[in-house]
């Protein structure tokens, strides 16, 4: 018990500082620390998953990703990430299926800052998979003007592109669907 509170106190902190002070070496000690107190703390693999990929550590954000999977295999925390790993490996069907299977995030779960980091890998990178992810996210969770705004951009910048066309069509359908 007293190793539980110490690991949820610990990845409390971690998320203050990795929101509040945007400081990722703080949040990842934290995260750490919580890691150290229960090895299969969930939350603390989420937040390590996600600085990790922020710090570049991509095969180790996918390994802290799959062993928050195996302690919640349905949790859509994790099908956020696993879609966005499909995303980042240009797997769109595999994204798709698995953003359609997202149904709600947890109280807490901050998909400003979700939303936000897509966006800026989309500035950064110019792949439109990304401006897709944010788009979406926010349509079904946060901010529904920018995401219509971000998908209709992501339709404008990957038109008559073939390799968008599973993104693209669903972006065409879900608009159809919607006037219905």
């Amino acid at each position: 018990m007293i190793k539980n509170t110490a690991a949820e106190l610990s990845n409390s902190i971690s998320y203050y500082y990795s929101v509040t002070k945007n400081d990722l070496i703080g949040a990842k000690e934290f995260s750490s620390r919580a890691l150290f107190y229960d090895n299969n703390h969930f939350p603390a693999l989420i937040n390590m998953a996600r600085i990790a990929w922020i710090e570049g550590e991509k095969d180790k954000a996918r390994g802290f990703n799959k062993r928050a999977k195996k302690i919640r295999p349905s949790d859509d925390l994790v099908r956020l990430n696993i879609a966005f790993f499909f995303l980042e490996d240009g797997n769109y069907d595999a994204a798709m299926r698995t953003y359609k299977k997202i149904k709600v995030l947890p109280d807490g779960s901050n998909i400003l800052d979700t939303t936000i980091f897509l966006y800026t890998v989309f500035e950064n990178t110019g792949e439109a998979a990304y401006l897709f992810g944010s788009g979406l996210l926010n349509l079904k969770f946060g901010d529904s003007i920018t995401g219509v705004s971000e998908l209709k951009t992501f339709l404008e910048e990957t038109n008559g592109n073939s390799k968008y066309e599973t993104l693209r069509n669903y972006v065409l359908t879900y608009i159809k669907d919607e006037k219905k």
